[in-house]
């Protein structure tokens, strides 16, 4: 980040969901605060129909939306589940090409979640193959950070001590090479605080 300030454009951040065509709206993460219980429930169909789309977007364009869905000749359009192969699938066939007709492959960092499709091992060696060392996960954040923490910590864990000290987002982005001081003075710190209870 300090090499390149720009880096932060670069990056392709990405995610798939679900959209109901009844217009339910999916709230888990929806929270309303009352005074008091206001005792009103909306009703929802069980099983509704829905599309699941995949988006990405960078700071000049974005990329999508894809829809997992296959053509079947009695009910048309059917919704399919994200899986592994799916998700290779779309990387290789759609989202790559795109990347590299706008000629933006070579400076991706591509961001995504954890998702088990995600980090299956064919889609991580496609995206260690395709992006090098520029791709971002909470599962490669916390590989690469929990040696410099002395053993394998949750992530958790990890972001929990790097709030504590002052050094947490909401999100780590991208895992920068440590120097060796830096390291040095990360692991003291981390090894003074083994021992840390939520009292504290």
């Amino acid at each position: 980040m300090e090499q390149d300030t720009t880096w932060v454009f670069n990056i392709l951040w990405t995610d798939e969901a679900n959209f109901s065509l009844h217009g339910d709206v999916k709230n888990h993460n929806c929270h309303i605060w009352v005074t008091s219980n206001p005792r009103e429930y909306t009703q929802k169909p069980l099983h509704s129909p829905k599309v699941t789309a995949w988006c990405g977007f960078m700071g000049s364009f974005i990329i999508g939306p894809f829809f997992f869905e296959t053509q079947c000749p009695v009910n048309g359009w059917i919704t399919e589940t994200v899986n592994a192969q799916r998700y290779l699938t779309l990387l290789r066939e759609t989202v790559v090409p795109c990347l590299i007709q706008r000629g933006q492959i070579s400076n991706v960092t591509f961001m995504q979640d954890g998702a088990t499709s995600h980090t299956a091992n064919p889609v991580k060696a496609f995206l260690i193959q395709t992006f090098g060392e520029a791709t971002a996960s909470t599962a490669a954040i916390q590989a690469h950070v929990a040696p410099s923490l002395g053993g394998p910590e949750s992530s958790r864990t990890i972001q929990r001590r790097l709030t504590e000290g002052h050094l947490g987002s909401q999100c780590p982005l991208r895992v920068l090479p440590l120097t060796p001081t830096h390291q040095h003075l990360r692991l003291e710190w981390s090894h003074a605080r083994e021992n840390w209870t939520a009292a504290e």
